[in-house]
């Protein structure tokens, strides 16, 4: 049973260090799409990133040839399509190029929460690049609200004492006084 087990285990690693070097071989091929986070919070400008990870020079349709699109339901909706120069535009290997969305909408409308995709078409290859946007993290607006209410609470209270047993403390001091 053991050397079953040793035997199972060794072919599992070996399929898996197969596996894994063939799909290393495969990605300096590839042209990526990507942006620079995957989650953004609500005005957050989004970076789009395409990387030509190949060893051949790829032809962009012009100067931005990508959308966003936000997912209502099981559908994929445009949202964005920037305007751009109509011009063939190369992407040598190993070159990459970056574009900044400003999460408005075609009308110039900040979108809203929800699940995006940006789309870009190269060599007629669709690739695409998921992300999503976020309300601001409410978190960490809580916890510094109450860090102020705890120094204005500890603030009060010093004041209290000061007042409530400043009689005392001058008291204390002239007996300090005669001491030293």
């Amino acid at each position: 049973m053991f050397k079953g087990t040793v035997k199972l285990l060794t072919t599992t690693v070996l399929v898996s260090l197969i596996v894994s070097s063939v799909d290393s071989l495969q990605r300096p091929n590839d042209v990526l799409l990507r942006t620079d986070k995957k989650v953004y919070k609500i005005g957050e400008k989004v970076t789009i990133i395409l990387e030509n990870n190949s060893n051949k020079t790829v032809y962009l349709r012009n100067s931005a040839p990508w959308r966003v699109e936000k997912r209502v339901g099981s559908e994929w909706t445009v949202v964005f399509t920037p305007i751009a120069l109509q011009v063939i535009t190369p992407l040598s290997p190993g070159g990459s190029k970056k574009w900044v969305w400003s999460q408005r909408d075609g009308k110039g409308r900040q979108v809203s929460e929800g699940e995006y995709r940006a789309i870009l078409t190269v060599d007629n290859k669709i690739l695409e690049a998921y992300f999503e946007i976020k309300k601001n993290d409410q978190g960490g607006d809580l916890a510094m609200y109450f860090t102020v209410i705890a120094v204005i609470v500890l603030i009060i209270v010093l004041v209290y004492v000061i007042l409530r047993y400043r009689a005392s403390l001058l008291s204390l001091k002239t007996k300090l006084k005669i001491f030293l």
